[in-house]
């Protein structure tokens, strides 16, 4: 799989990958990401005006420390993270569940991309498309508080 992501990279030029950045990011936050070097104890300056943050790291160790120090920094942000989407098991085993106050995830809880399998895009979407429902619901449902 490594030896496939380099090949990649070496197709895409950094133009493409900036271009694919500034489409996926809103102005003013791609300044703060393209400026920011992040570090675990700046998290809070980075992300705590956002209510809302959804989580999408692929390493294990990276998701849980973005995870930990949002919760612990940000105490009006409220948390969406994936977690369990590898595979080609039933999409349906694919959830949103409510771990904390502040904190939901998305996926199966279970499967890892360590077992052997990896990422499969349809099992990705599917997380993918739990989290921007579970934004949407908090949204809709502080505008109605």
């Amino acid at each position: 799989m490594k030896e496939m992501q380099k090949k990649m990279q070496e197709l895409i030029s950094k133009e493409e990958l900036d271009r694919a950045f500034d489409a996926r990011f809103p102005k003013n936050m791609q300044r703060k990401l393209r400026s920011a070097k992040v570090a675990i104890a700046g998290l809070g300056g980075l992300f705590c005006e956002y209510p809302i943050v959804c989580e999408a790291f692929d390493r294990p160790d990276q998701k849980a420390m973005l995870v930990r120090e949002l919760l612990t920094q940000c105490p009006k942000t409220t948390v969406i993270s994936g977690n369990g989407m590898a595979g080609y098991a039933d999409i349906n085993e694919i959830k949103t569940c409510q771990m904390m106050q502040r904190l939901y995830v998305c996926g199966d809880q279970s499967t890892d991309v360590g077992d052997g399998i990896g990422l499969i895009a349809p099992r990705v979407s599917a997380c993918a498309a739990h989290q921007a429902n579970k934004v949407l619901q908090l949204v809709m449902q502080a505008q109605y508080e």
